[in-house]
């Protein structure tokens, strides 16, 4: 299973990222001598003494190259009659970027013709996004997408790679981003994949008969989001033919804890029911995976539980197991070669009810469990 140390990313399901990338992607390409490049110019030492354009000189646009890219660099764009210089205009082919100079210079300006991304660099030691709202080359990069009306752009100090989709506005920040200097001291060829098929020109190119391979990804991305709302709604809800859990979930707790008021009772409720449904669907979508992973199977999946929860069902022995697999995913196990699931839904001072002891008997937890995965 890949530990995606390497990303910070909410552009992406997880399901796209294991099962989609490797599918769409050529995964069995040898990368060797394009990562043995990249790593030949990474010099932290060099880089940390350069201003920007020396470091676009010495790095950035020698990378670009590596990965197909031709490029033209500080064009005059006229942008809401302010002048703006976009440090690169990425073409995916020699031929788009000689029909984008054959557009009349005074028409230069104002176009977006022919272009496929725009990348804003930073200097080596310059954040990426400084959480400010002036002054960020996150919203520097959105700014330039948004008036142009280019879709996608690339925003990099070197270190890290950012990849934004504009086709749809969005008031979070959602991006892909790479830590590509992590991969390269780690020599980590198999989480380069991760960089290269994202951010090189043949995933923009478009062929008579294909689409550009970003394109495809981004259906599959919208595919795999359909298929889980729609499991939520099924399983939360009892629609479409399923029992509801959430009414059962809901009783249990305030069972336990009467003096709870019902938007509590609510709020624990669904992050019970959404940890059950991460896992669910986790285990049935990454089940190859799973199957070769050296612990999980047998040491650490929910569906362990079943078997623990229809014996002795008036005990609470399958809770205790349950509350151990959530702290997994909560903080990571490296003995069993699990990495950490950010996002805070395991947390356990988010939903303090969960706590209570004796919550659910196992059978209880049976029945939840049952309706739980048998959709899966």
């Amino acid at each position: 299973m890949q530990d995606f140390y390497f990303l910070t990313n909410n552009l992406f399901t997880s399901y796209t990222l294991q099962e989609e990338f490797p599918k769409l992607y050529d995964f069995k390409q040898d990368l060797t001598p394009i990562f043995s490049q990249i790593q030949a110019l990474y010099d932290e030492a060099k880089f940390d003494s350069q201003n920007e354009h020396q470091f676009e000189d010495d790095f950035i646009s020698k990378v670009l190259e590596i990965l197909g890219w031709h490029t033209i660099r500080q064009e005059e764009k006229i942008i809401q009659g302010k002048l703006e210089k976009p440090d690169f205009l990425l073409f995916s082919s020699k031929e788009t970027k000689k029909s984008y100079e054959k557009i009349p210079k005074s028409s230069r300006p104002s176009s977006n013709s022919f272009i496929n991304v725009i990348l804003e660099s930073k200097a080596y030691n310059v954040a990426i996004d400084n959480k400010k709202v002036k002054d960020n080359p996150h919203f520097q990069i959105l700014r330039y997408l948004s008036n142009l009306k280019l879709d996608f752009g690339f925003l990099t100090n070197g270190r890290l790679w950012r990849f934004y989709d504009n086709s749809k506005l969005s008031s979070q920040k959602i991006f892909y981003e790479i830590n590509l200097e992590a991969i390269i001291q780690k020599n980590d060829i198999q989480a380069f994949r991760y960089f290269y098929f994202i951010f090189n020109a043949q995933n923009f190119i478009a062929t008579a008969k294909i689409q550009e391979p970003i394109q495809t990804l981004f259906a599959q991305n919208t595919t795999a989001k359909t298929k889980i709302e729609d499991d939520l709604k099924s399983l939360i809800y009892g629609i479409n033919g399923k029992d509801s859990i959430f009414e059962k979930i809901g009783s249990c707790i305030y069972t336990k804890n009467p003096t709870l008021s019902l938007d509590e009772v609510y709020q624990n409720s669904i992050y019970f029911i959404f940890r059950l449904l991460f896992i669910a669907y986790f285990e049935d979508k990454f089940s190859p995976l799973l199957q070769k992973h050296s612990y999980y199977n047998d040491h650490i999946s929910i569906q362990n539980l079943l078997t623990i929860a229809q014996n002795n069902p008036d005990k609470h022995d399958a809770l205790v197991k349950l509350n151990w697999i959530f702290s997994i995913f909560d903080k990571g196990e490296p003995n069993y070669d699990m990495p950490i699931f950010n996002g805070g839904l395991f947390d356990t001072t988010r939903s303090k009810a969960l706590n209570t002891p004796k919550l659910f008997s196992n059978q209880d937890l049976y029945e939840i469990l049952q309706i739980s995965f048998s959709s899966h």
